[in-house]
């Protein structure tokens, strides 16, 4: 780019141009390329038009004159610099610099000649301004050039002519002292001509309001309190003035500031401020809103021009911005809440801390108040960003909390208002400002816990405020994810099972809950159902409502609810159901609805098999009382509640089954057959409710003939299911009968259940509620078969594992004695069977076989309990790689259930195996590749993943030095790592005893540990109640010969001995370790089995189906039997043994209570006191009824039995399975030698085949290889060839086609020149046509201004000739005659009707108003009689307005007006009388008599006193359209 010299150094003083130039020829300067790209991306033309809007309009400093110009983009596409020239082109316009759109293309296609011309037109306007500029300081007006110094905007060119007004003779506007010519203002000429901001507003006056300059000054005095008066009511009740008022000074608030900034000195400011303010006071919506717009301008202009803080200092003054804002605030609330608040954050830019908390909390001193106001601004405020972010990073969201903490505080100074309001705002703050809250621990802490105070407090509508605001708070923190929503969600959990019984409190939070579950689905119910559950469980006497089965059946319908939660639900909704009468109804609905839809959990099934099971057995019991004959009253009122009792028991159970699952109603008619066996073996008969429920599933006596013959098949059925339900509390046996019972649990799962018939002959039905035809007989042995072949695919399933797996280890066997006839290292083995994973020569994860796998799962069983307490211990103690404040409940079970990678380092280090064993970069690398396989997102593993990581951190450690374990399996290095654990954990707080010690269960440790020595003498002993018998297996490491070399017993005996010698010596073996697995028999407590208790319940009796006769039973509820209270005794080791070999033999009462005095007894002798000294608090003793005694003991007896059957067929079953198993194993061994033989031999054969064809394959893919390879070469060559050549005639075409179009739109601005030309000197035409049109009209219009100024005149000495007459006239003497004539009548008329119109604020009792002397026209038909309304109307203000101004008369009449008044109303009314009377009156004052006798006024008092009346009566007792004519009737009555 090429520019002149006086260019270049305009630039430099500028700051546009950085880097250096090089001259060119014809004495121009070249511009660097970096400098040139600038200007041509229009990035450095900014400062220069900011240096030109400084000096055209005589800035002290540097601005920019619009604020599009700070937002222009780094140039990359040509859309970029379109766009920065688009904000350019605005910008220059302003000052009257014009570039067309084909400049502005020409400049974008790379036309940097034209970018030289836009610099030498600024440069030449501001060498214009500066000019004018000058010349007007020589001339000594600076201030007329600021006002008339102005660019012609019409054309690009600069014009240094000054411009011309056109001058008009015109008074002088002010006086020497500097003060307004009110007189001098012209009130329609446009605001932007006025010169001061008195003007302004006094010409805004006149034109809006249509007032004279003086009475628009008079709007200003008082303090503008006529102005307030106008604006706020209106003006004759009118606002769109006041809004065209305020909307023209929003359009020229430009040339206000303008006018303010000149007057700043002499306090302009608070003059337009405070005259605008009135808005804000107005009742008018739409002129409050205009006042807010205007004043959200003014303040963002203000702050511009620098003029902010004098307004701040208005603002905030008595009298000010601040309290009409709020008045306004108060009287539209919401309809302005926003403008205002736009108001206030303008005014208060960098003061918002004092404007919210000092000067706002001075004008609402009352608490309650300023906290519904900031609670009414918090939205508008948070919706402006910067607003937004002052508030909180100010410091005034801290004061408000810390207010609204301190305010809410319990405190019995505070009224309940306070609290309520500082609490509403506190909840609103937080859920709009949660940072704030989070990242202070303090307020968090101190704001939960006023929370949690408002709660507990005593008032109950603090309370209930309270908990609408938390729940509020919990649907808030939900949605956005907030980690405080757990913590609320928990506090809330809480305080509904503190407050269960309180009904009031449960319904509102229930309610709120189950709006919550319905909006937020993610929310986990289980954390208030298990806490809730449990306290329903405890508590006895609780209050229930419709309310909580709502709330139950919304829990039942939840998609969240867990089969754990569900079976809780269903006990508390079934012991409901039971116990309370006039619930049943409402607590069966959840019930349901939980067993309908999780009617396949297995937990759910087997409580519902109970439920019906109890049901069954209760009614079966209420038959057998019925043969009871003796009943007295009490025993009948039982009897029918128990039978109420019956009835909805049976009724539940109807329901269930109608639920259609196949096993458990399998399960129910096996129960319901049995009940009717024992009845028909008790009572001899069928029972009605036997019957009644055997119809649900067909014919009653068709399903009992066939149990009575499928009963022995369903027994074995039965009795294998009770087994597989107690098979936790059983010897556990050997891994290959475990595998063979699955088996066969599968095969007990059959039924048969061919269909009913007459010819049938099968086992029990399924069921059918409805009666079945030939189709669905044939459906159903379709969908039996199906069933069979099922179950006969899973058994063949089960049975091809189990060979496989035996395979499996017969080849492993093969392997093993392979390997040591051959000799080969147990590293070589490992290689050859193992797949390893090595990074960097590193071996990081190792493959584990199933052999492998079940080793170490014994291992894992033998300390599960330390494994457990470790990673309980270490998880979620970490840091997490997840954003703070993102807590949510799935991420807080996840990290409570999951161990992260720096959790897991801690782990190793707090456990001594980091530096010494491992070093953190290999654990890290370990994990890390762990997960990587495990395809997992993050570097956390769950519980059975942590087993898995510490098998390969054990491997890792213990294969290499200083301790190599990697030629032993895997569990050997497992067992190591165990072990090095429990040496450290000791020093970190976990017991050793954790390790050491077997699981104790339920039982006490010290009674454990004494049954284990019990069996390890002898493992048949008998286990005390509440124990059991675990067979464990562990492992040992042992050095013994090898069963494969097939040594005798003397030679294995002494090769070990030679191995133990050469270990003592050396410290080495010779022999390979072997593993050798031991299972040992352990004891573990377990919990006691629940009871069958009587407990009588009160209630009514209901109609039911199930009624059959009216016998009394006793009412039977399921309780837990007590366990030995010893664990809260502080007795010794044996003692406790005893007491628990003795449960069960000996109450356990009477157990504890010799257990306590033979304690005390030792305990005394130890201590050798002569007193006895007891270690446990005195227990009361509790005395039981005989009743539950005998229950008790009939209840141990009968579960005896049941046990030793179980176990006995048990035992049958095993044996036999064992045999099977044995003889199936040697057959399958020597089948499966044959089959691996030959696959050997395949097996080579493939594999020679294979490498033959492998080499082939190679050689030809190499030869293809080379020949793609030459050919791809030649290919690209002519590829390259043939672009280079497109690439040059492509940019030989795009340089011609740039010229053709630099040429084209050159000659497009050369026409358009021209063109601009031509319409200039056409404008310039039109516009001297203009002011001679207009010179031409001013003198017309002055013409007519003379003619009614002589109008004006004449009418004047009209008036002034015609009031000279009256007054000759009311001095005359005979009129005063008359008028002394008719004093008293004319008194009692003027008196009578003062009184029909008094004044209304009882003053002035004697004078006349306008109603008064109207009714007084009426009622003598002066009106429309004699005159129109208008003279009449027209007479009375001209008296009434002769009066001095400011007297308190006002427009009121006197006597004497009122005669003044009668004279002119008879001058008026005399052409009129002489009409309608036909007569001439040659004088006054006969008109005046013939006025008075028109009106019928004589000098008769008592005459004028019956008349008034009369016309007093009669008007208001007639309609207002018929006074006239009454009028007319009394008055010729008077007359005759």
């Amino acid at each position: 780019m090429e520019i002149s010299t006086e260019l270049y150094n305009w630039l430099c003083s500028a700051g546009v141009v950085e880097s250096g130039m090089s001259p060119s020829e014809n004495s121009l300067i070249k511009l660097e390329e970096k400098d040139a790209q600038k200007l041509e991306n229009g990035l450095n033309i900014t400062p220069l038009i900011k240096r030109l809007n400084k000096v055209i309009n005589h800035l002290e400093r540097e601005q920019t004159p619009m604020p599009e110009i700070n937002t222009l983009k780094e140039v990359k596409t040509p859309a970029s610099k379109l766009y920065n020239w688009k904000i350019l082109s605005t910008a220059l316009e302003n000052f009257g610099l014009v570039i067309d759109p084909d400049t502005r293309s020409l400049i974008i296609a790379g036309d940097r000649d034209m970018v030289v011309d836009i610099l030498l037109q600024i440069y030449n306007a501001e060498q214009a301004a500066i000019l004018r500029f000058s010349e007007e300081i020589e001339k000594g007006s600076l201030r007329s050039i600021k006002a008339s110094s102005s660019i012609d905007r019409s054309s690009s060119k600069i014009s240094l002519k000054p411009i011309t007004k056109r001058q008009s003779p015109v008074k002088k506007k002010k006086k020497p002292d500097g003060a307004l010519y009110i007189e001098a203002i012209d009130g329609k000429k446009s605001l932007e001509e006025t010169e001061t901001c008195l003007e302004f507003l006094l010409v805004s006056f006149c034109r809006h309001f249509s007032l004279r300059p003086k009475q628009a000054a008079g709007l200003l005095t008082q303090n503008g309190k006529y102005l307030s008066h106008v604006i706020s009511k209106g003006l004759k009740g009118k606002h769109d003035p006041i809004i065209n008022w305020y909307q023209e000074i929003y359009s020229v608030q430009a040339h206000l500031i303008k006018l303010m900034s000149q007057e700043e000195a002499s306090g302009s400011i608070p003059l337009m401020l405070s005259s605008l303010r009135s808005g804000f006071l107005s009742k008018n919506l739409d002129t409050v809103l205009w006042c807010c717009r205007l004043f959200s301008k003014l303040g963002l202009e203000l702050l511009e021009c620098d003029m902010l803080p004098p307004s701040w200092d208005w603002f905030v003054n008595e009298g000010g911005g601040i309290e009409a804002c709020l008045q306004a605030s108060n009287r539209f609330t919401y309809d302005v809440k926003p403008q205002i608040v736009s108001v206030l954050i303008q005014f208060g830019r960098n003061t918002l801390f004092e404007l919210f908390t000092i000067q706002l909390r001075n004008y609402i001193p009352d608490t309650v108040n300023y906290f519904a106001t900031i609670n009414e601004f918090l939205p508008s405020l948070c919706e402006m960003r910067a607003s937004k972010q002052e508030l909180a990073n100010g410091g005034i969201i801290s004061f408000w909390l810390e207010m609204c903490i301190r305010e809410s505080d319990s405190d019995k100074s505070r009224p309940a208002d306070v609290r309520i309001a500082g609490i509403n705002l506190l909840c609103d703050l937080w859920m709009l400002f949660p940072n704030v809250v989070e990242n202070n621990e303090e307020i968090s802490t101190e704001l939960l816990n006023t929370l949690k105070r408002a709660l507990r407090d005593k008032l109950d509508i603090l309370k209930f405020a309270c908990i609408a605001k938390v729940f509020h708070l919990l649907e808030n923190f939900a949605n956005e994810r907030n980690s405080f929503a757990p913590i609320i969600y928990k506090t809330l959990t809480f305080y509904l099972v503190e407050n269960y019984k309180d009904h009031f409190i449960r319904e509102m939070i229930l309610s709120n809950f189950s709006s919550i579950f319905d909006s937020i689905l993610n929310i986990p119910i289980a954390i208030l159902l298990e806490p809730l559950v449990k306290q329903l469980q405890v508590v006895n006497d609780a209050n229930y409502s419709p309310i909580d089965f709502d709330f139950f059946i919304k829990i039942a319908k939840h998609p969240r609810l867990a089969l754990k939660n569900a079976v809780q639900t269903m006990d508390v909704l079934g012991k409901i159901y039971m116990n309370e009468e006039l619930f049943t109804k409402a607590a069966a609905a959840p019930f349901m609805i939980i067993a309908t839809r999780f009617i396949e959990g297995s937990s759910v099934q087997e409580y519902l098999f109970r439920f019906v099971k109890y049901s069954l057995t209760l009614s079966l019991k209420f038959e057998l009382r019925k043969k009871i004959k003796e009943k007295d009253v009490e025993t009948l009122d039982w009897e029918l509640k128990q039978k109420y009792q019956r009835d909805i028991m049976l009724e539940m159970t109807e329901r269930i089954i109608k639920i259609r699952n196949e096993t458990l109603n399998e399960r129910i008619l096996s129960e319901i057959c049995i009940i009717a066996e024992k009845s028909q073996g008790l009572i001899r008969r069928d029972i009605k409710f036997v019957l009644i429920l055997l119809k649900l599933y067909g014919d009653p006596k068709e399903i009992l003939a066939l149990y009575e013959k499928e009963k022995p098949k369903s027994e074995k059925v039965l009795e294998s299911q009770a087994k597989t339900e107690e098979a936790d509390e059983e010897l556990q046996e050997s891994e290959e009968p475990k595998r063979e019972l699955k088996k066969n649990n599968v095969t007990m799962k059959k039924i048969p259940r061919p269909t009913i018939s007459k010819s049938s002959s099968g086992s029990l039905p399924i069921l059918n509620l409805t009666k079945k035809g030939r189709v669905m007989v044939e459906i159903e042995k379709i969908r039996q078969n199906m069933i069979e072949k099922e179950i006969e695919r899973r058994l063949k399933e089960e049975k091809d594992k189990l060979a496989q797996e035996k395979r499996k280890l017969a080849l492993r066997k093969q392997l093993e004695k392979r390997r040591i006839e051959l000799r080969a290292g147990p590293k070589g083995e490992r290689s050859s069977l193992v797949e390893e994973v090595k990074i960097d020569g590193l071996t990081i994860l190792r493959e584990i076989s199933q052999e492998e796998r079940e080793m170490i799962n014994h291992v894992f069983k033998r300390y599960l309990r330390a494994i457990k307490l470790l990673f309980k211990k270490y998880s979620s103690t970490g840091y997490k790689n997840a954003r703070v404040g993102k807590e949510t409940f799935e991420t807080a079970a996840e990290k409570n259930s999951t161990l992260s990678e720096s959790e897991y380092y801690k782990l190793l280090k707090e456990q001594g195996v980091l530096q010494t064993m491992i070093t953190p970069e290999e654990s890290n690398l370990l994990l890390k590749t762990f997960c990587h396989r495990l395809k997992k997102p993050q570097v956390k593993i769950t519980f059975q993943e942590f087993q898995d990581i510490l098998i390969q951190t054990s491997i890792f450690i213990y294969s290499k030095p200083p301790k190599d374990l990697s030629h032993l399996p895997p569990v050997v290095s497992l067992k190591a790592l165990i072990d090095h654990f429990r040496s450290h954990s000791s020093e970190k707080g976990i017991s050793v005893r954790f390790y050491d010690e077997p699981d104790p269960g339920m039982g006490d440790r010290e009674v454990v540990k004494r049954l284990n020595l019990l069996l390890e003498k002898d493992s048949n002993a008998v286990m005390p109640e509440g124990y059991k018998k675990v067979v464990e297996t562990d492992i040992e490491i042992a050095y013994k010969v090898p069963e494969v070399l097939e040594f005798t017993e003397s030679n294995a005996v002494a090769v070990g001995a030679l191995d133990d010698i050469l270990f003592k010596c050396l410290g080495v073996h010779f022999l390979e370790p072997m593993i050798v697995v031991k299972q040992i028999t352990r004891a573990r407590g377990v919990l006691t089995k629940p009871q069958i208790s009587s407990i009588p319940t009160s209630g009514t009796p209901m109609s039911s189906k199930f009624n059959m006769s009216d016998s009394s039973m006793v009412q039977f509820r399921a309780s837990y039997k007590p366990p030995a209270n010893f664990v809260e005794l502080l007795l010794t080791p044996g003692i406790k043994f005893e007491i628990a070999r003795l449960t069960g033999v000996y109450p356990n009462d009477t157990l504890n209570e010799c257990a306590k005095v033979l304690d005390d007894l030792i305990h005394t002798v130890d201590s050798g006191s002569l007193v006895l000294i007891s270690r446990n608090s005195k227990t009361k003793i509790i005395n039981k009824a005989q009743l539950t005694k005998e229950s008790q003991e009939q209840q141990k007896k009968s579960e005896a039995e049941t046990k030793e059957k179980r176990r006995r067929l048990r035992k049958q079953l095993i044996e036999n399975r064992l045999k099977k198993i044995r003889e199936n194993k040697e057959k399958k061994t020597e089948e499966e030698k044959q089959k691996i033989a030959l696959e050997k031999a395949a097996a080579e054969e493939n594999k020679l085949k294979r490498e033959k064809l492998n080499q082939i394959m190679k050689e030809k893919r190499m030869a293809k290889i080379e020949e793609w390879k030459q050919k791809k070469k030649l290919d690209n060559d002519e590829q390259n060839k043939f672009e280079e050549e497109k690439k040059m005639k492509a940019e030989e075409e795009r340089k011609k086609k740039r010229e053709k179009f630099l040429q084209s739109v050159k000659k497009k601005i050369h026409v358009k020149s021209e063109q601009k030309h031509d319409l200039k000197a056409e404008e310039q035409k039109r516009q001297e046509e203009n002011i001679k049109k207009i010179e031409e009209f001013k003198v017309i219009k002055r013409k007519k201004i003379e003619a009614k100024i002589l109008q004006s005149k004449k009418h004047k000495e009209a008036a002034q000739k015609q009031h000279e007459d009256f007054e000759r006239i009311k001095n005359d003497a005979k009129v005063r005659e008359i008028f002394d004539s008719m004093q008293k009548s004319l008194e009692m008329i003027f008196v009578h009707y003062c009184k029909v119109a008094p004044a209304k604020d009882g003053t002035m009792q004697n004078t006349l108003n306008f109603v008064g002397f109207n009714k007084f026209c009426v009622n003598f038909n002066i009106i429309p009689g004699l005159l129109p309304n208008e003279e009449c109307v027209k007479n009375f203000k001209l008296i009434a307005r002769g009066k001095k101004q400011g007297s308190s008369e006002g427009m009121t009449l006197n006597a004497k007006e009122f005669e003044e008044i009668l004279l002119r109303l008879s001058l008026g009314s005399k052409e009129k009388l002489e009409k309608n009377k036909n007569m001439q009156f040659d004088s006054d004052e006969e008109a005046l008599k013939g006025f008075f006798e028109y009106l019928n006024i004589k000098n008769d008092t008592k005459a004028m006193r019956d008349m008034l009346k009369s016309l007093e009566i009669k008007s208001r007792s007639s309609h207002p359209r018929e006074k006239r004519k009454l009028k007319n009737q009394v008055l010729s009555d008077s007359l005759n």
